[in-house]
């Protein structure tokens, strides 16, 4: 008997099947299928292997097809990576429900609905087909959240849109799936403690959880506390948790409920059942007094404590559960609290962390809830206080936003010098509080930085404080820069006197008759620049450079939207000069920059002083010296 052609023998390989799959889409293995028996066979099970079921508008969707839903119902088993929204959510559990009173299915076939899990619809749709559950799922990803193209849904349901209804199904799920290892729920409510105890309950029986990401609303008058509605009862396996948390006020949430059709049904029996002993809270009560450390916890983002009822003992308890963490984004405290618990904690215990986050966007002035006195200010120093006690050279990346923390020289000198030599990634965004002498520090100590990105810029008519810091000329020149491996840097630069002040009553140096001769003032200023651009000019291995000053604007005309005090630009920076009429011009100070491939900031060429002093050589000399440029923000 001959022996089967190659190709039986190579799709009769699982192991071979499995590595072709990655290279496919779904589009390809329904060809496949479709060629023989033999590829049907062997690429149906990774058909619904990975699944995104997410309503999309106007194009195909796969609950919209009775047949697609009894194709997935009779390959469930198959199906390992869910991704899904609320109407989805809602579609897919009563087609379970369903199963219980079919008779296509026996009696064990599908688990006992739990007394806490929303009941059935009454009006069901035409398509539900029964179902039975999804239970070997490794990944998950379910959005909650209210789009206004799911009106035209063709699958929706009511009970998807009431939050309660949607916790329990989605804690439904988690407990049918033990060996979920990836979580993604967004937009998650926890109204009372209730809900809170059901979802932690449900998320500690998954022992091969490695990654939970949630999105929360915490309703602030219900006294959830997230150490017990989350943090307690997370497996010990876990690697990344981020939390993100949003303060829901009770207007809030009717509208959350009311948003389509439905309400919330408070005094339903299927939740307020007293005989439902399913949501034991003791045992949520019981771990909090014993929680278990958390070895394998590399990642952590903590969620803002004004969406909920966190104190500074639960923090601290929290910080030393985790000593392995090497990236942590720090939790926003008010003013008034006592952080030195927290800081002496992290530093004792944390002592891995390589990545510190602070973000306060949103944050830095919260109002009193009475509506008297002043406002309450986030602890905004806490990040700078806990690097500057971490082990030295450890910290690799400083992300920092929105702080009012006053970084000066002293400052400057005491938190980055120590982690000089590993700091590669820096950013500073809307830190008000950073001083001149403190960037100066940065850029003379740090030379292991890759990355530096300083500030936040909004073109509009006014310009907050923030906005209007920055480094300053004198203090860019002032000593050489130690980071010459810099791959990125946006930088903004004060550049004093400003130009509307200097060509006061004066006409600018590019409208002179040749031969241009240069005030006293002048020269300082372009002597200034021609030094800053040859600092800049050194940093060979530059992929991303972003420049902004701020003063009064030169552009020939408002056609371009900005007002008159605006972003301004840098004089003399993209120009190669003249030397028969003795005009100035730096851009050969920018020939090293090779691998330069975007620019973007004050670099504008719509200006009075580009338009005369840049031109075709311009051009010619950029596309020479400059081989690997993609963008350029000349025009904005």
């Amino acid at each position: 008997m001959p022996p089967p052609p190659a190709y039986r023998r190579f799709f009769a390989m699982d192991e071979m099947v499995y590595r072709i799959i990655p290279y496919l889409d779904k589009r390809d293995i329904t060809q496949l299928m479709k060629t023989s028996r033999l590829l049907h066979s062997a690429f149906q099970p990774y058909l619904f292997t990975q699944l995104d079921l997410q309503y999309q508008h106007q194009r195909s969707n796969l609950f919209s097809s009775a047949d697609a839903v009894l194709s997935l119902s009779m390959s469930v088993q198959d199906v390992r990576d869910l991704k899904m929204a609320w109407p989805e959510l809602a579609f897919y559990h009563n087609c379970v429900l369903l199963s219980h009173s079919s008779s296509s299915w026996g009696p064990t076939t599908v688990p006992i609905r739990p007394l806490w899990v929303s009941p059935p619809e009454r009006n069901l749709l035409r398509q539900l087909i029964p179902m039975q559950p999804i239970t070997f799922l490794t990944r998950l990803n379910i959005s909650l959240h209210l789009d206004s193209t799911f009106v035209s849904c063709p699958y929706i349901l009511a009970s998807g849109h009431r939050p309660c209804a949607a916790l329990t199904q989605v804690c439904w799920i988690l407990r049918l799936n033990p060996h979920l290892k990836d979580v993604t729920l967004h937009n998650l409510v926890l109204k009372k403690r209730r809900e809170a105890s059901l979802f932690a309950l449900s998320i500690q029986g998954l022992t091969r959880l490695t990654r939970l990401d949630l999105n929360l609303f915490v309703q602030h008058c219900a006294q959830i506390s997230l150490e017990e509605a989350v943090f307690a009862c997370i497996p010990t396996s876990l690697q990344y948790l981020r939390v993100i948390t949003s303060h829901l006020d009770t207007d809030d949430y009717a509208k959350v409920i009311n948003i389509f059709t439905g309400s919330e049904q408070p005094h339903s029996t299927w939740w307020n059942n007293p005989d439902d002993d399913q949501i034991n809270r003791s045992q949520v009560y019981g771990i909090l007094f014993d929680p278990p450390p958390l070895p394998k916890l590399k990642v952590l983002w903590m969620w803002d404590t004004w969406s909920d009822n966190s104190t500074i003992d639960a923090l601290c308890g929290i910080f030393a559960r985790c000593p392995n963490i090497h990236t942590l984004r720090l939790p926003l405290l008010p003013g008034e609290f006592n952080t030195d618990p927290i800081v002496s904690t992290i530093t004792t215990t944390c002592q891995r962390i390589r990545h510190l986050i602070f973000d306060a966007s949103g944050y830095q002035e919260v109002e009193p809830e009475d509506g008297d006195g002043e406002p309450q200010i986030v602890n905004s120093w806490l990040p700078f206080e806990i690097m500057k006690l971490l082990p030295e050279n450890q910290v690799e990346q400083f992300q920092c936003t929105s702080s009012l923390f006053e970084l000066d020289e002293q400052q400057a000198w005491a938190i980055f010098r120590t982690h000089s030599n590993t700091l590669t990634t820096m950013t500073l965004k809307d830190c008000s509080g950073v001083e001149s002498k403190g960037l100066q520090v940065i850029l003379v100590t740090c030379g292991a930085l890759s990355t530096l990105e300083v500030g936040h810029f909004e073109e509009d008519d006014g310009f907050s404080q923030a906005q209007l810091l920055g480094l300053h000329l004198f203090h860019a020149i002032d000593f050489p820069w130690i980071c010459t491996k810099l791959r990125s840097l946006a930088l903004p630069i004060v550049i004093l006197p400003e130009m509307s002040e200097l060509y006061y009553n004066r006409v600018p140096y590019y409208r002179r008759m040749a031969p241009v001769v240069l005030s006293l003032d002048e020269q300082a200023l372009f002597g200034q620049l021609e030094r800053f651009y040859i600092q800049i000019g050194k940093l060979t291995e530059l992929e991303e450079l972003s420049l902004h000053t701020m003063w009064g604007s030169d552009t020939a005309s408002r056609k371009s939207g900005r007002s008159k005090r605006t972003l301004g630009h840098f004089p003399l920076m993209l120009s190669l000069g003249n030397g028969y009429t003795r005009r100035p011009g730096y851009l050969r100070h920018l020939r090293r920059l090779k691998k330069l491939k975007v620019l973007r900031g004050s670099v504008y060429m719509d200006t009075n002083e580009a338009k005369v002093t840049t031109g075709v050589m311009e051009a010619a000399w950029m596309l020479e010296n400059w081989p690997s440029l993609e963008q350029a923000e000349f025009f904005p």
